[in-house]
């Protein structure tokens, strides 16, 4: 009771036969991982409690390891020794190569990752992140981290439209600004951007529908990061860095995520903004790829368009004074030819809208 570390009795008559380690790819319920905390911690406090008590009371055992000339003593090695912070990391397999524990001299981070992790998952509560970080194994890691760091969202957009998808994010943060108050500044809560996926599903069945969702996700949400004060991260992820199943990352690539893991964190623990990531390119490279970019978005406008019979009198600048009151985006408007227009959009979603 003196360090509110009171043993559970009721864990005495426990079967000690499961795995303690919170990165068991099995029993990933809730009441399964609060019982492996549980033990976890009986079974710490148990052992530690002699030891902190003679401390505490300055038993004559231990008086001569407090000297003040003994590097042994708590406040001496403290004083020398002043703890690193520490960074937790949930992600879905996008960072299963890495270690769960970094050790570096700016800090420590631990990471977590699950296979098919999603913002909420009501079928399967393992899979669910907004459970997840409500567990006493999670509560335990978000307590002691000064930031962290979430990397997911791919598994959510394959199945559910960017607006419910940025609904479940909005309210993990609340819930998180709530019961973590430490966590309340905006460099102490970091997200990632989606990457870019082409592995159709079933609620996405084409390309260009997965794609248009998940940018429309990743740009709602930058701008509500500055509404809900977290940070956002975009690690710039091309296609060209995926393996051939469209969705993860190419071996050859994954030190991509690592890396800005590690300068991130460091970055924050020498209180400093992560630099951004820049690309120094010829000027011939630059035109190739606005070339290749330009001709991609010529491509998907020549998809999405309607034609609409249009008054003779009527002027483009009337139709664009028109499309700004309705809030209506367009892409182009081609040349009125026997009194039709043609109208191009970037995605079906503003093809629909208008």
């Amino acid at each position: 009771y003196t360090f509110n570390e009171a043993l559970d009795k009721t864990l005495t008559f426990n079967v000690w036969s499961c795995g303690l380690d919170p990165l068991l790819h099995s029993g990933h319920t809730t009441e399964e991982i609060n019982t492996r905390a549980a033990l976890t911690s009986y079974a710490v406090n148990d052992i530690l409690a002699s030891t902190k008590l003679l401390f505490h009371l300055k038993h004559e055992i231990i008086i001569p390891y407090q000297s003040s000339n003994t590097v042994t003593s708590t406040s001496t090695i403290e004083d020398q020794q002043p703890q690193l912070p520490s960074y937790f990391v949930l992600s879905d397999s996008h960072a299963k190569h890495i270690d769960p524990l970094i050790n570096t001299e700016y800090c420590t981070i631990t990471t977590i990752s699950i296979p098919s992790l999603k913002w909420c998952d009501t079928d399967n509560s393992h899979l669910s992140a907004y459970l997840l970080l409500q567990s006493t194994t999670m509560s335990t890691y978000l307590s002691t981290a000064s930031a962290i760091l979430l990397l997911i969202g791919i598994n959510s957009l394959r199945q559910l439209d960017a607006s419910q998808v940025l609904q479940q994010v909005a309210h993990k943060i609340n819930y998180l600004h709530q019961h973590y108050p430490h966590l309340n500044r905006k460099e102490a809560i970091s997200i990632v951007a989606t990457f870019p996926c082409f592995k159709s599903s079933s609620t996405f069945p084409s390309i260009s529908s997965l794609s248009s969702n998940i940018d429309l996700y990743n740009e709602q949400f930058k701008i509500l990061s500055t509404n809900l004060n977290y940070t956002f991260v975009d690690l710039q992820i091309a296609r060209s860095h995926l393996v051939s199943d469209h969705m993860h990352l190419h071996f050859n690539h994954r030190h991509f995520i690592y890396n800005s893991i590690i300068e991130h964190f460091q970055a924050l623990s020498q209180h400093q903004s992560p630099p951004p990531r820049t690309h120094k390119r010829s000027r011939d490279a630059l035109k190739r790829r606005n070339k290749i970019r330009h001709n991609a978005l010529k491509h998907e406008q020549q998809q999405f368009y309607i034609k609409r019979n249009i008054d003779i009198h009527l002027k483009p600048k009337n139709i664009k004074q028109l499309f700004a009151q309705y809030n209506i985006k367009y892409a182009r408007l081609s040349e009125v030819q026997k009194h039709v227009i043609k109208i191009h959009f970037n995605n079906p979603k503003d093809r629909d809208h208008a």
